[in-house]
């Protein structure tokens, strides 16, 4: 009996200790699987950024100037079929995908520009955007989503282009003055959205809010601590084709709603949210 029990002990000990390596086993091997991936990520991003680079010079004087006229013209359908033949012309699939998101019905084209659509992130970078999240729109990017660091320092290929919707968030380590320059700088007539996520701009908030950047805006988002800013904009001048403004979680009192009320600067204006602040029986 007790060779038996040393027995079943030895083998017990055994499969614990084999189960042991293979637990270890498989941990080392996810480990090696992450850090491949991650260095597959890393790859990915220096190739976006080092296309970003080189398309500061690729970029021709035709093409700046027909993407200056379409962002003049935002709604014009001819200049951006002009601006793709002259893509397709060099040989760019980038001129075929704006032919079809012109298209007033994609049809039997909607496989096609599915697939090219895959491309939207190499075609940003080359655009000098980088790893910055677009969504395209009439074959170009629309909307973007980013940082603040990011925004401002991709200001200049921005302004480049039509951009009409803008998210930013932080963390911010860019200054106030640098994010209000970049804000003028994309701003064209296409722009007509902006939302600014915890920027922790506080007093300075009042910058951008007299910034000529706002003027051409319809939405505005800001959820941010705007207690002493508020009050500039509703004195600001470049708020009066708003529609909608959304100002949750802003520490805003009554004395803030109060001067929001008196302004003239909102005759445009269709929708305000204010959930989320500090309104008493006055607000």
């Amino acid at each position: 009996q007790r060779r038996l029990h040393h027995t079943i002990t030895s083998r017990s000990v055994k499969s614990s200790c084999d189960a042991d390596q293979v637990r270890s086993d498989t941990l080392h091997k996810q480990g090696i699987q992450r850090r491949e991936e991650a260095k597959g990520t890393s790859r990915r991003t220096f190739v976006l950024k080092r296309q970003s680079r080189e398309c500061e010079t690729a970029m021709t004087d035709a093409e700046r100037r027909l993407l200056g006229e379409i962002r003049a013209n935002p709604h014009d359908t001819q200049i951006r079929r002009v601006y793709g033949d002259m893509l397709g012309e060099r040989g760019d699939e980038r001129g075929e995908y704006t032919q079809i998101a012109l298209q007033e019905t994609w049809g039997d084209a909607k496989p096609r520009y599915d697939e090219l659509s895959r491309r939207e992130g190499e075609w940003a970078a080359e655009l000098g955007l980088g790893t910055i999240f677009c969504q395209w729109h009439r074959g170009l990017p629309a909307l973007i989503s980013t940082d603040v660091d990011a925004f401002v320092s991709h200001a200049e290929a921005l302004a480049r282009l039509p951009i009409e919707n803008v998210t930013l968030s932080g963390p911010r380590h860019a200054t106030v003055e640098s994010l209000c320059e970049a804000l003028v700088a994309v701003s064209s007539p296409a722009f007509e959205r902006l939302a600014l996520l915890s920027l922790q701009l506080g007093a300075d908030a009042r910058h951008v809010f007299e910034s000529r950047a706002l003027a051409p805006l319809r939405y505005l988002h800001v959820r941010d601590d705007l207690r002493d800013s508020i009050a500039s904009l509703g004195s600001t001048e470049h708020v009066r084709d708003l529609r909608e403004l959304e100002l949750p979680q802003c520490r805003i009192d009554d004395r803030g709603i109060s001067a929001l009320a008196r302004s003239q600067r909102f005759a445009s204006l269709r929708s305000l949210s204010l959930r989320g602040n500090d309104l008493g029986r006055e607000g």
